[in-house]
């Protein structure tokens, strides 16, 4: 590769970095520990619990139509039943703007935050976030 392609290819990739920054804002890469089990964003502590998975699929490319399939799975914890929620549309909260989505949340046994992961697909690219949330419904 000549100087020149390696500067282009470098200024696609901070052009890259720079649009996933300006449209994912408030988010933070994942972090694990030397074992891979996930921390908590908050407060950096290991003990987090799986409160709900929600599922965005679209009918194409910027479709507005869709599906969002949310299971609540954290009820159990406490004796309470799993719920499933089917919603016939993809809803503003789908992590990709564009495509379907994934969100994880969590709630922390250390700290009162709770914290989400996203998985979104942007131009044909994996983007997986990790960030705390103060808001109860947000995390659980």
């Amino acid at each position: 590769m000549t100087a020149i392609e390696n500067r282009k290819e470098h200024l696609r990739r901070e052009r890259r970095e720079l649009e996933y920054q300006t449209t994912y804002r408030d988010t933070r890469v994942p972090v694990f520990d030397e074992e891979g089990r996930l921390l908590c964003p908050a407060c950096g502590e290991r003990y987090l619990h799986l409160g709900a998975v929600e599922l965005f699929v679209r009918n194409g490319e910027d479709a507005a139509e869709g599906m969002k399939v949310a299971v609540d799975t954290g009820g159990h914890l406490c004796g309470q039943p799993i719920g499933v929620k089917v919603t016939p549309k993809v809803g503003p909260d789908n992590p990709s703007a564009r495509r379907d989505g994934v969100k994880l949340k969590f709630w922390c046994e250390t700290c009162p935050y709770l914290s989400v992961v996203r998985i979104a697909e942007h131009e044909g690219v994996i983007l997986v976030t990790h960030h705390a949330s103060p808001d109860k419904e947000e995390g659980r």
